[in-house]
């Protein structure tokens, strides 16, 4: 008896599930936390959730004031040196706009390390890898967090125009204008060096990397056309895209594990996949400013579009639009690949994606 029912519990799941449910599964992005930069209060993690906004996120600074969550505590900043956060990492970055110093500051706003360094430093976002470019941008210092010189400790090139961090604590890839590209892992060390300068005029403007390093997206003008070249993760060509006009400026661009590309553009955006075949192109109803949300988290995409923040999946396919957000926004990567969060001028929010 027990055999004949349990025969027929798994048949009616087989044919449920295999054969019978013509429904496929479906995934939702779901806004779960807030906090208001002003009045420095927000909601309490809900446990449900695995990354606790409180212990993942290091602070941000609001009208001369860094904040951090660590401590739930803001310290005066001084009006006359320019900040840096790692924005998942501890503490700040101090430096004047031309000076000979960079010091370190833990949350408490005890003094880490100062060091006589006349370069900007550029943390990545645990702080673990700092960039410290040179006033002309041909030099790269590296630093990692307790000031002190590691792997390559330099690099040469002509005029650093972009650089990206893997989330994962992947290292670094920057990109020089004569089309160098360097590609460092998280000690400073070399993992492959490629120069993609061409006999023909060309000019090398941006650069991503996917959170996982494997994947690298460089964008660059040859003769009057805008081209952006996929990298796998010995530097070597997985595809070339062309675009619809020449852009002068940075372009924001983020590709994914598996080698898809998101490009935000002023007036469109696309997704594309790692052979270079277009999944999707949204025409914006108005153009917008330069600057652009573009991010992969590991699983899904997150894009500005005018005044909406637009979430896709892997397959281009909209997961969600979130309206009343204001702009510019950046994005926060996080411990999980499902969750994101989204920081404004006034206020940061977390997203979760649930299948």
């Amino acid at each position: 008896m027990y055999f004949y029912f349990f025969s027929s519990i798994l048949f009616f799941l087989l044919f449920f599930f295999v054969l019978g449910n013509k429904y496929s599964s479906s995934a939702f992005i779901q806004n779960n936390w807030v906090w208001e930069k002003h009045t420095e209060d927000g909601m309490s993690h809900d446990v449900r959730f695995s990354v606790n906004p409180f212990t993942h996120l290091n602070g941000y600074i609001n009208e001369n004031r860094y904040f951090a969550f660590q401590t739930r505590q803001s310290h005066a900043l001084k009006p006359d040196f320019l900040y840096q956060i790692p924005i998942i990492g501890r503490g700040f970055i101090e430096y004047e706009k031309i000076g000979k110093k960079v010091s370190y500051f833990s949350s408490n706003q005890e003094i880490l390390w100062q060091k006589d360094f006349m370069s900007y430093p550029k943390p990545s976002y645990e702080g673990n890898l700092i960039l410290l470019a040179s006033g002309d941008n041909n030099r790269v210092f590296l630093s990692d967090l307790n000031g002190n010189w590691i792997g390559e400790k330099v690099i040469d090139g002509r005029f650093l125009s972009d650089y990206s961090f893997a989330q994962n604590n992947g290292g670094a890839i920057l990109l020089f204008s004569g089309g160098e590209v360097v590609r460092l892992n998280e000690k400073g060390n070399r993992v492959f060096y490629k120069d993609f300068k061409k006999k023909t005029l060309s000019f090398y403007k941006s650069i991503a990397i996917s959170p996982n390093g494997q994947f690298s997206a460089i964008h660059y003008l040859n003769e009057d056309k805008d081209f952006i070249l996929l990298l796998d993760q010995a530097g070597d060509e997985v595809a070339t895209l062309l675009l619809h006009k020449v852009y002068p400026h940075k372009v924001f661009m983020a590709i994914g594990n598996l080698g898809n590309l998101q490009v935000n553009l002023p007036d469109s955006i696309f997704l594309y996949e790692k052979s270079g075949k277009l999944l999707r192109h949204i025409q914006k109803k108005k153009r917008s400013d330069i600057y652009q949300l573009s991010f992969h988290t590991g699983e899904y995409f997150v894009a500005s579009n005018v005044e909406d923040i637009y979430f896709f999946d892997n397959d281009a396919n909209i997961l969600k639009i979130q309206k009343g957000i204001s702009f510019p926004v950046r994005a926060i990567p996080s411990k999980s690949s499902k969750e994101i969060f989204l920081e404004t001028k006034n206020e940061i929010f977390q997203f979760s994606l649930f299948n």
